[in-house]
């Protein structure tokens, strides 16, 4: 019977899942690539993995499990659900952003579809306290007039990562893209954007400071910056007619109101957000119950590249 969960990896992601999906009573098997890896893992959860990597599983093997989400490196993020797909897993959830480029993300969409697989990219912070809060007040304020972010990574801790060069070529796309992607949830994907770049580092010499504006599908204007090379941060902010949302750090909400100079954070029971990684707890509990319509579909992620592709290269759309 299906009702069992393969859970792909054994990094620090797969390690969040493993707490949630145990907290959940949700019953899954690890699966990694190397035996130290396994090893590792039990170490630090107590669970013991299977390891030799899902190419080694039979077909009969995996049809025992109804679900996937694989949690494995960046690069091999869509070649592993490759494979799942083309043995019969079909339904995923694929660790952000489940590919590098427009062109991998578009093969591995189609492939899905041919297959009648339902994929989605796992996107927790859409699924953060903070997020839930802002949608209410954005509901109860008339919507959002417009928008502001900034993705600036921290560059010096980034040169020295353990990743390989292609994800570090792309470091917008495998990381940043969290912040643009809140963004996208609130206030709707570009339908036209001017995007700007300039300068380099060793690690990223296509580019290092990143500027634009553009109008949303919903007729939302926005910008954005970050500067790899100076100082920053994360964050999003949101403008209604009664208030500006801030999210810095991303997992709280702050708000000022019109006629007040102050910054005040709203109150919220966070504990979710406290417990778990931020945002994990709810967005497994929305793809075991089939309620993913705050999850990013596939076909969805081909188009959000599109954008994010074209703010790492500058160049407008």
């Amino acid at each position: 019977m299906k009702n069992n969960l393969l859970l792909v990896g054994s990094g620090p992601m797969a390690i969040e899942y493993s707490k949630v999906l145990k907290s959940l009573n949700i019953a899954f098997t690890v699966i990694c690539r190397k035996e130290s890896s396994a090893t590792s893992f039990f170490e630090k959860t107590g669970i013991n993995p299977l390891f030799g990597g899902v190419n080694n599983l039979d077909r009969e093997k995996l049809s025992t499990f109804r679900c996937a989400i694989v949690a494995t490196e960046v690069d091999n993020l869509a070649g592993v659900s490759k494979f799942l797909i083309e043995n019969g897993i079909k339904n995923l959830l694929i660790e952000k952003p489940a590919a590098l480029n427009v062109a991998e993300m578009l093969s591995l969409s189609e492939l899905a579809a041919k297959y009648n697989s339902k994929g989605y990219v796992a996107y927790n912070r859409r699924f953060y306290s903070s997020i839930q809060i802002a949608k209410r007040i954005i509901d109860e304020d008339g919507g959002v007039l417009s928008a502001f972010f900034e993705f600036t990574e921290r560059s010096h801790l980034i040169k020295d990562a353990d990743k390989t060069t292609a994800t570090k070529l792309n470091w917008l796309i495998a990381n940043s893209s969290h912040v643009i992607d809140m963004f996208i949830s609130l206030c709707g994907i570009p339908k036209t954007i001017n995007c700007y770049k300039a300068g380099y580092l060793d690690w990223h010499k296509n580019s290092a400071i990143f500027t634009g504006a553009g109008i949303t599908i919903k007729n939302i204007p926005f910008s954005y910056h970050a500067n790899w090379i100076s100082a920053g941060g994360w964050g999003l902010e949101i403008f209604t007619n009664k208030r500006k949302l801030v999210f810095k750090p991303l997992e709280r909400l702050k708000q000022q109101v019109i006629g007040s100079s102050e910054i005040e954070d709203i109150e919220f029971d966070y504990s979710k957000d406290i417990s778990f990684k931020p945002g994990l707890l709810k967005m497994v509990e929305a793809f075991v119950s089939n309620e993913t319509q705050d999850l990013v579909r596939l076909d969805t992620q081909v188009e959000n590249i599109k954008i994010y592709e074209s703010i790492l290269k500058g160049q407008s759309v």
